[in-house]
């Protein structure tokens, strides 16, 4: 191997097959007489390495075989290998062929090299010793080497697999285990939102949050329960003030003037539509001694106070209009009434006029009440702008003006309510005197029931679905001309 007079050093002393002796030789001193020193030699036989390395089997048929950092064999478990002496010998006479990598065997320190021999091919390992510089090799068929991959990444893949769906059975014992108090949280919830709301929810000592979570909803299900039954009681009430809404809706209809056997020279048309179950706007209208007595109004506020005070106008004006020739002592009368005990400052815009069927001529009196409408017989429209005076209820002994206008024969008196020309849209534009006036010139029809109609279809046409917000009262009396 290396040697050295003066150290120890390891020599091969023989080589044969299976039964090569390994020697140490260590220098003893010597005295200055003797001309050469002696030596101790240590003999080791390498048979039991041999057999040793012969029961290691990196694969079926592979093995491993020593050589010394020249090639030569130290160690191989085929005893005819061993004759050869030498590694790349060996090779040649055998005619293995190798790969590239052989060159670098005497060199290098560590490599693998490919070998192919009656074309089987083969993987050559080698590893050199520090100690010995003894190359240390493996060899192996590829095909052995192919198939212990194969079955380790098998063996791999059937303990990952294993492994895999064992955590994942735990994860899911754990996760069904975790969520089965929300599990039976869930169905009392689904019980209590199908009204068995007595119901008492699992408590869980060991689970902080879920415990919270259990207190929490069963402060929900307390008050759910106090809510149903606070909403049960203001339903029923609902239900009772809708029902006597109704019937209040019903009675009020009855206060509206019923159709009258009329001259054939007068056509009259009205029309309430309300906001509301009830409202505050009124008309009326009545005929005694040929004359035609004819009011509408709209009371402040809305819904039932506004009705209530609606009811007894047209009860007062039933009352005082057949007694009084007069509109403005008609006002002042009922002004009176309205001012005494006012005290919810409620008050009401009227147009009240007495019509002689046989003349034409009306008696009127506005009191704050939008201008009515003069439609004539050939289409044109004008207002009637006199004398407006303040709303009833306002000024205790205010009194009332009175004028007189004289239909022609074909012209009409349109009243309205502000509900009329206040209609608002998605987009806040009011309805209008304007579009008011569009909608009667565009009729081709002039009877007031026909007006009356195409004004309300105009209206609910520019409102669309913003709905309505005040009520729509429409009052229409066409004179004819003298009776025959």
């Amino acid at each position: 191997l290396y040697k050295n007079s003066r150290e120890g050093y390891w020599y091969i002393k023989s080589r044969n097959a299976g039964n090569t002796v390994l020697c140490y030789c260590e220098p003893l001193p010597s005295s200055l007489k003797q001309n050469k020193p002696g030596h101790l030699e240590l003999n080791f036989y390498l048979k039991h390495l041999t057999n040793f390395i012969q029961d290691i089997k990196p694969s079926p048929s592979g093995y491993i075989f020593i050589t010394d950092q020249e090639g030569n064999f130290l160690i191989h478990p085929k005893s005819e290998v061993i004759r050869y002496g030498n590694l790349f010998h060996y090779l040649k006479e055998k005619h293995i062929k190798c790969c590239d990598k052989i060159k670098n065997y005497l060199t290098a320190g560590t490599g693998n090299s490919y070998l192919t021999k009656e074309n089987t091919r083969y993987c050559m390992y080698y590893h050199t010793d520090s100690i010995f510089h003894w190359k240390i090799n493996s060899i192996c068929p590829c095909e052995e080497i192919q198939s212990t991959s194969d079955k380790f990444c098998l063996l791999f893949l059937f303990i990952f697999c294993i492994g895999f769906f064992t955590l994942l059975g735990i994860i899911i014992w754990i996760v069904r285990h975790s969520l089965f108090p929300l599990g039976e949280f869930t169905k009392n919830v689904h019980n209590i939102c199908n009204g068995k709301r007595n119901l008492l929810f699992p408590t869980n000592p060991h689970n902080k949050e879920l415990q919270e979570l259990y207190e929490s909803f069963a402060y929900m299900q307390n008050n759910i329960t106090s809510y149903i039954k606070e909403l049960k009681r203001t339903t029923a009430e609902n239900e009772k003030i809708t029902t006597e809404i109704n019937l209040a809706r019903k009675i009020q209809k009855r206060f509206l003037p019923k159709p009258i056997d009329l001259p054939p020279n007068i056509e009259l048309y009205g029309e309430l539509k309300q906001s509301k179950s009830v409202g505050g706007d009124l008309y009326e209208y009545f005929l005694i001694d040929n004359r035609l007595y004819f009011a509408i109004g709209d009371v402040s506020g809305k819904g039932v106070p506004a009705a209530l005070y609606m009811a007894s106008i047209i009860k007062l004006f039933r009352y005082v209009a057949s007694r009084q020739n007069s509109t403005a002592e008609i006002c002042n009368t009922i002004n009176a009434h309205m001012c005494d005990n006012n005290e919810d400052d409620m008050y009401v815009t009227m147009a009240i006029g007495i019509m002689d069927i046989n003349t034409g001529v009306i008696t009127f009196t506005n009191a704050g009440h939008p201008r009515p409408l003069i439609i004539h017989q050939n289409g044109q429209i004008h207002t009637l702008n006199k004398y407006t005076d303040v709303p009833i209820g306002i000024l205790e002994d205010y009194k009332f003006s009175e004028f007189t206008y004289t239909l022609c024969q074909g012209c009409q008196i349109l009243l309205f309510t502000d509900g009329i020309t206040d209609a608002e849209n998605n987009n806040g534009n009011f309805f209008g005197q304007g579009r008011l006036m569009e909608c009667i010139q565009q009729v081709t029809d002039r009877s007031p029931q026909f007006i009356v109609s195409s004004i309300l279809k105009g209206i609910h046409s520019h409102i669309k679905d913003a709905g309505q917000s005040d009520d729509f009262t429409i009052l229409s009396i066409l004179y004819n001309g003298i009776p025959n």
